[in-house]
């Protein structure tokens, strides 16, 4: 073993990844290593940092084994189980710096699905989707226009009558008069 390699193993924190105890730890610094591997012919060998493979968004994952069975598993969620307390029971893990790869454990934290999306479009990682963007979207921003006209024009109109003549419900036009949504829109 390399100077480097020793001072690695004993300057990081190590802890056993649940369900794995005694077979497989995670670091602080978002490594994970085997503490065993047994060869084909049946022999225990002296445990080692385990290669971490990265899909096409960045995040790293690795194989653990146990009963002749392996499980590809994130590397931020394994980190995460190991060292982070979920309180709060939040399904998801977030990368701090928007880095799927930094798997240190300073970098991760525990999120809603929301927290996630709302961090990324904070930090800048994606874009909001506003307007005809939004994958959602069922009007243009010309019916919009159109929708916010007819209200000053002609405010005896239930929203039920103009719903039908955009083939949406009446909430939405409801939501648009109120200025709940398509806010961006001037008329």
């Amino acid at each position: 073993m390399m100077l480097a390699d020793l001072k690695k193993e004993f300057m990081e924190i190590w802890k056993d990844i649940k369900g794995y105890e005694g077979r497989y730890q995670a670091s602080e610094a978002g490594e994970i290593k085997s503490l065993f591997w047994v060869t084909a012919h049946g022999r225990k060998k002296q445990g080692r940092t385990l290669k971490q493979d990265m899909d096409k968004k960045g995040y790293r994952r690795v194989n653990l084994f146990k009963d002749n069975n392996h499980k590809l598993y994130l590397v931020s969620r394994l980190v995460a189980e190991t060292f982070i307390p979920n309180h709060e029971n939040k399904p998801e893990v977030n990368h701090i710096d928007g880095n799927p790869s930094n798997n240190r454990v300073n970098n991760l934290e525990w999120s809603t699905r929301q927290e996630n999306i709302d961090h990324a479009i904070i930090t800048g990682l994606t874009k909001s989707q506003i307007g005809e963007k939004n994958r959602m979207a069922k009007l243009t921003e010309r019916q919009v226009r159109l929708i916010k006209h007819l209200k000053n024009c002609r405010p005896k109109m239930f929203t039920g009558e103009v719903g039908a003549i955009f083939n949406v419900e009446r909430h939405t036009i409801g939501d648009i008069w109120r200025g709940r949504s398509w806010q961006n829109v001037i008329v």
